[in-house]
């Protein structure tokens, strides 16, 4: 592996906690790879937690104060360049949860000491960090939504999202109590979507003693190609949970990731973070803030829209020398830098929106080669300009291009920074059996990560998206058409779909076996209260 010192564009946003801007800066989301998913009930008899142990519960009215403090750096970077937070993080619970959903949290940081020597200026936070917003948290402690005043701009969004997320411990709370005392399950913090080990202890004052360890970080589906990656050097943190299960009386942890692409080290970060309970340090939130005065929107999101620059001088450029430039810059790399090509091109046709139509062309044809083509798809999906939208369900819908460049449209199409409704009919038309297997089967696993857009997406258009996986599922005829619904279903992420997985889980065939228990495994988990215990692939499969 070829080693470098990190480029300051990586050190960007990394601030103090969970490096959320580093994974910004080279992917929008993290989704898991086609392996195995990771079980959450372990196979093996494993001992079991006192009963009352290994879940939260909060009342309405409870508070509480914690003190944090992280530090990140880069390897490679100026010895300055260390990023440094500490500050008091108090809430106080403003409303129980309701047939199984989550308690809601008023929230707000306090005596804030932020240093950004790490981050670019233009990526540092730079609104007033004490204003109140509001969490969601569920019974397996899982911080589900993070709602922030419409004022903040999306750094700082970005940056209170990932502080939230390095400090989520997370149960799983799959079935009855007792539960077993290790755990895997999957988690999402600022560098993606990673699997998580766990080990519980009881104290003799009843609270609870939980280890941590992230073991790797699923790949992206359009940066496997690229060889875009993050590897886990070390990530493990303890914490503390109280006898009462009202969330963490210490945590401390540390991690170390390296960012790749191919053989290249891009990015070699460590992050250090502490928690404290300090109750007596509380500050109120502002009680004027609710859940109906805040936005839900994600933040990464927000992050990857409002970050783009374009040089104005892409304006001018004509497609074939675009084209060109962006040959070279595929090239500079011995197997090909394609993300770093599709990048360029996306700020071409930011630049250049009516050339979407020139490039889809060109992708008809033979203008672009066989290598570059999943660049061009990815420039298509991250400009987001109406035009490439556009242009991406044209391919999709075109039965005179490639299977596989129809299967790129439809996973792009899914992905767009603002899919329509639009988006949603042609992915749910071309996800239909009579298309080609390639086609029809990557459509509609890009229809369930559709439906699980619902923050970004016209009223209404997740439900349909949702009601054409069931009717697909229902329709299904052979294993293969079967596991791809399912796929699609695991990608929704959506609870409604356990009863149809549950049934899946019996059924003669081994592939749909394994596949309703992988989708099953990406269901949040304070919905499969119904469900005695989520099997791993592994584990269905010895049904066989």
């Amino acid at each position: 592996m070829r080693a470098r010192r990190v480029k300051p564009a990586l050190w960007a946003g990394v601030a103090a906690l969970g490096m959320a801007g580093a994974a910004a800066a080279l992917w929008g989301r993290s989704t898991p790879s086609r392996g195995p998913s990771p079980t959450v009930a372990s196979v093996a008899p494993v001992p079991m937690l006192p009963t009352s142990a290994g879940e939260c519960t909060f009342a309405v009215g409870d508070r509480a104060a914690f003190a944090l403090e992280s530090t990140a750096q880069a390897e490679g970077a100026p010895p300055a360049a260390t990023d440094h937070f500490r500050s008091i993080l108090s809430w106080e619970v403003v409303e129980s949860p309701a047939a199984g959903n989550t308690w809601l949290l008023r929230a707000a940081l306090s005596g804030t000491e932020l240093a950004q020597n790490l981050s670019q200026p233009e990526q540092r936070v730079r609104d007033p960090l004490d204003a109140a917003f509001m969490l969601r948290i569920g019974r397996d402690c899982r911080f589900t939504q993070k709602g922030f005043a419409s004022a903040w701009q999306p750094t700082t969004r970005r940056f209170v999202t990932s502080l939230v997320d390095t400090f989520e411990f997370a149960f799983a709370v799959n079935g009855r109590p007792p539960r077993p005392s290790r755990w895997e399950i999957e988690q999402t913090d600022g560098m993606g979507r990673y699997e998580a080990r766990y080990e519980a202890t009881t104290g003799d004052d009843g609270s609870l003693d939980v280890i941590r360890v992230k073991t790797s970080y699923f790949t992206a589906e359009r940066a496997a190609p690229m060889g875009i990656r993050v590897q886990v050097v070390g990530a493990r943190g303890a914490a503390t949970f109280d006898a009462a299960g009202r969330w963490l009386r210490k945590a401390d942890g540390t991690e170390r990731v390296r960012i790749l692409a191919k053989d290249e080290l891009l990015g070699d970060l460590t992050q250090h973070y502490t928690l404290a309970r300090n109750d007596g340090a509380f500050v109120r939130p502002d009680p004027s803030t609710g859940a109906e005065t805040v936005d839900w929107q994600n933040a990464a999101l927000m992050v990857s829209q409002s970050e783009a620059k374009i040089d104005p001088g892409l304006a001018s450029l004509p497609m074939d020398l675009a084209l060109e430039r962006f040959a070279e810059i595929y090239a500079k790399v011995l197997k090909g830098d394609a993300y770093a090509a599709a990048l360029y091109l996306a700020d071409w046709l930011k630049a250049r929106p009516e050339a979407a139509t020139e490039l889809l062309q060109a992708l008809r044809g033979k203008g672009v080669s066989d290598a570059m083509r999943p660049a061009a798809f990815l420039a298509l999906e991250r400009c987001g300009t109406p035009e490439a939208r556009v242009v991406l369900s044209q391919a999709l819908a075109d039965r005179s291009m490639m299977e596989m460049d129809r299967a790129r449209a439809a996973s792009a199409l899914s992905d767009v920074p603002q899919p329509t409704r639009a988006s949603e009919r042609i992915l749910a038309d071309m996800a239909a059996g009579s298309e080609p297997s390639v086609v029809s089967g990557t459509a509609v696993r890009a229809l369930g990560h559709l439906a699980a857009r619902q923050g970004v997406l016209e009223p209404g258009v997740a439900d349909d998206a949702r009601k054409t996986l069931k009717q697909d599922l229902a329709s299904a005829k052979g294993s293969s058409r079967t596991v791809d619904v399912l796929d699609a279903i695991g990608n929704s992420g959506d609870p409604s779909f356990l009863p149809d997985l549950d049934r899946d889980l019996t059924d003669p065939s081994s592939a749909i076996r394994e596949h309703a228990a992988r989708a099953m495994a990406s269901m949040p988990l304070d919905s499969t209260e119904g469900v005695l215990r989520i099997p791993s692939a592994s584990d269905v499969c010895r049904r066989c």
